[in-house]
């Protein structure tokens, strides 16, 4: 298996979400992401060459309409296999090369249904995102995140701080 291929499989495989009540707040629909924090960590698979393997990366979420991820088993237009919304979290994984954010690598994901049962359908939360780090040309890199609802709005694109990822 290529390492594209274990690497998205790894991040699909790692998107967990914690959602709270969000009883009497006044989200907008359109939904809103900020980064908050992230942590290297290294599974000393090849520490000479990637001596951190991913970055635990944490951003918090609100939607007001509550129409975050999509159902598992869904794959109509515009959300199939293949099509440009099938993911709903774009993560783009950027290199640092001679001054210059040079080399992207695309490691989007699916966000399962959200959609609560209660009267208010809000969401509010954190994604907690693992983001491989293998394969990158450089020892400082960023990440920039995007997420759509259902609706296909966007929040705005976030992004973490340039981090040195060698030891």
């Amino acid at each position: 298996m290529s390492m594209q291929k274990w690497s998205k499989l790894f991040l699909i495989a790692s998107i967990f979400f914690v959602v709270s009540c969000s009883e009497d707040k006044n989200f907008s629909p359109v939904p809103y992401l900020e980064y908050k924090s992230h942590q290297l960590v290294s599974q000393d698979v090849d520490p000479a060459n990637f001596p951190f393997d991913y970055a635990d990366v944490t951003l918090y979420f609100t939607d007001g309409d509550g129409d975050m991820g999509q159902a598992k088993d869904f794959v109509g237009v515009p959300c199939c296999d293949g099509c440009d919304f099938y993911c709903n979290i774009f993560v783009d994984v950027w290199s640092k090369i001679d001054g210059v954010w040079d080399e992207k690598y695309e490691y989007n994901a699916r966000i399962q249904d959200l959609t609560r049962t209660s009267q208010d359908p809000s969401l509010e939360g954190d994604i907690l995102y693992k983001v491989s780090l293998a394969g990158r040309f450089s020892d400082t890199v960023r990440i920039d995140f995007k997420i759509y609802d259902r609706a296909l709005q966007s929040s705005a694109l976030v992004s973490s701080p340039e981090f040195y990822v060698d030891l």
